[in-house]
């Protein structure tokens, strides 16, 4: 996640080069977009995520900076929004999976009506990218946060946009219409090790039983989102060991206890 910058950065950054950011941010979009997937352009995509990177910190900084003083337009909004999308919507490894996790905290630093109506139509790209982020971080190969970013903004989209809720969560899910578990039945073990071709929602499962609080509680509101808000559901897809948690911080626990 990027840092915020300091209460005492002086908001210097002109409109001018904010906006020639902008610019150079959907021309670097697009230019991965035609990248990506060709065995041949490699090198390239390699110089384009760097460019990204380096233009989504600086962007982000100009967001809270220009934002606190009315200077975003909605020319600007429109354009990062659509360059997200592209980015978003490439397939690559794990670099640019990174970048397409970085790309998006941009969104949080828009009006949110706004961000999350506009990528409502990519939600099953977002869903997508959680699983090669999550792999990541079960092997410990990136950090356990890597994926946080990504796990806020298809919770926003799916409390923005119902029918993106319920496409998301088809992508989510493997099975949508789950029979009630029993009171022995736990849900899945938390403890086991997650194997290569386990699906999504194994992974998410597991983080509702992690260590790390932001990530178990971040974790559990976009699925409850994703559901709608249909506790049943949630439980009898995670199972009442593993939902536990989640569901006594909202209150709901004693009804499934009983």
């Amino acid at each position: 996640m990027l840092n915020y910058p300091s209460d005492n950065v002086e908001a210097t950054t002109t409109d001018g080069l904010f906006a020639a950011m902008t610019t150079a941010y959907w021309w670097a979009a697009e230019n991965l977009a035609g990248a990506c997937g060709d065995s041949t352009q490699c090198e390239l995509t390699q110089g384009l995520i760097k460019l990204l990177d380096a233009l989504t910190r600086a962007l982000f900084n100009g967001l809270r900076l220009l934002g606190s003083v009315g200077a975003v337009t909605s020319e600007h909004t429109s354009t990062l929004l659509k360059s997200i999308v592209l980015i978003v919507g490439c397939e690559g490894n794990l670099e640019l999976r990174l970048c397409q996790a970085t790309a998006l905290q941009l969104s949080l630093g828009m009006d949110k009506e706004i961000a999350f109506a506009a990528l409502a139509p990519a939600g099953y790209k977002l869903v997508e990218l959680l699983l090669p982020l999550l792999k990541a971080v079960e092997t410990k190969s990136i950090e356990s946060n890597s994926a946080l970013v990504p796990m806020l903004v298809i919770q926003n989209v799916a409390e923005a946009d119902k029918e993106a809720a319920r496409q998301m969560a088809t992508v989510m899910f493997t099975n949508l219409e789950p029979e009630a578990r029993s009171k022995e039945d736990l849900g899945p073990d938390p403890n086991n090790a997650l194997r290569e071709n386990d699906p999504l929602e194994l992974y998410l499962f597991k983080l509702l039983c992690s260590n790390d609080y932001n990530l178990k509680r971040i974790a559990g509101d976009m699925m409850y989102a994703v559901l709608e808000e249909d506790e049943k559901k949630f439980v009898a897809l995670a199972g009442v060991g593993n939902a536990a948690g989640f569901l006594q911080e909202r209150g709901m626990l004693g009804m499934f206890a009983r």
